[in-house]
Order: C-alpha cells, then sequence, then structure tokens
C-alpha cells in the first residue's frame, strides 16, 4: 500500500476505539486510569516517588509513542490485542500522572500516594481536564519525547484524544511526510 493511501486511510477511517470528543476521552481515560491503578496497586505513582521520575516516565511514554510510530510506518501492528488507543491511554495517563507528580510541592511529595488513593476516580480528571489534547501532546515535543516534525504523530494522538482537527494541519502532515519520501 502507498504511503499516500495509508495516510489517507488514517485520516478517513472512522476507528470506533476513537472517542467522539475530548470528555468521552476524559470520562474512558479516567476509568482506565482508577482500574489500572487498583490492579497495579499504584505502581506507577510509587515507582515516581521512589525512583528518577523524569527517566521513568520518559521510558514508559517512549514506548508507546514507539508502538504509535511503527503503526504510523507499517499501517498495522503485530500484537492485535492493543490498539493505537491502548497506546494513547497509557502515554496520557502517564504523563498526567508525571505532571502532578513534577508539580507537587517537595513537602507535600509524601502525602501525594495518599491524595491519589484517596480519590482515584477525581486524580486524573482534576489534574487533566484544565487542559486540551493540544497541551498534553504539547508536553511530549518540549520534552523531546516528539520531535517537531512529527506532525501526524501529533495529530493521531490528538485525534485519539478526541480533538478535532482542522483539515489544514492534516494537510500540513501530509506535506510533511511526503517531503521525507
Amino acid at each position: 500500500m502507498s504511503v499516500k493511501q495509508q495516510l489517507l486511510n488514517i485520516v478517513q477511517t472512522k476507528d470506533p476505539q476513537r472517542p467522539d470528543d475530548w470528555k468521552q476521552f476524559m470520562a474512558e481515560a479516567c476509568m482506565i486510569f482508577q482500574q489500572k491503578s487498583t490492579d497495579y496497586e499504584d505502581r506507577f505513582i510509587k515507582a515516581l516517588m521512589t525512583m528518577d521520575a523524569h527517566t521513568l516516565w520518559a521510558w514508559e511514554v517512549d514506548k508507546k509513542l514507539d508502538r504509535i510510530r511503527t503503526w504510523l510506518k507499517r499501517g498495522e501492528l503485530q500484537v492485535k490485542t492493543e490498539g493505537i488507543r491502548n497506546s494513547v491511554d497509557d502515554l496520557f495517563i502517564y504523563t498526567v500522572q508525571y505532571v502532578a507528580w513534577n508539580g507537587t510541592k517537595e513537602d507535600e511529595r509524601p502525602k501525594f500516594l495518599d491524595r491519589v488513593q484517596h480519590n482515584r476516580s477525581g486524580f486524573l480528571y482534576w489534574h487533566a481536564d484544565t487542559f486540551k489534547p493540544k497541551y498534553w501532546v504539547d508536553v511530549l515535543e518540549e520534552d523531546g519525547r516528539i520531535h517537531k516534525d512529527e506532525k501526524l504523530l501529533k495529530l493521531i494522538l490528538r485525534q485519539y484524544m478526541g480533538d478535532t482537527i482542522r483539515t489544514d494541519e492534516w494537510q500540513s502532515a501530509i506535506r510533511t511526510m511526503l517531503k521525507e519520501i
């Protein structure tokens, strides 16, 4: 399949996993966070508290971004039980937790886990919903996790977070990709 055809498929195909809007994405991401946080006994937050938080976060996020990059290159993934949405959910949840941890004052950090466990259902929502998908993608770019020229990757992330993408944004991303061929 040509690159042009792959791009058209990505843009035009309505993936049932893609949320209709940011509110739907947030509701589903909060539910996933609550479930995973419970199942894994807050392992990621505990690790943020005891390890180098930036390295831990970058490691997890880079794995998810590489998976999406692979999908963009090949048009498919080998592990069929996890889709792009799973990767977007995970990298979003990791990023919100990291940003919340990073924004916590040193003297309040020992109580961070208690605050999360006290209100798992509200924790992610409270920290994430004051911003929109573009902000969360910008966090990844500003940290160097995404290169500024990876326009299609950034749009896919935003789209899978329920953001509305303008036609000129898709056109710009496609032009950038075609220049690389």
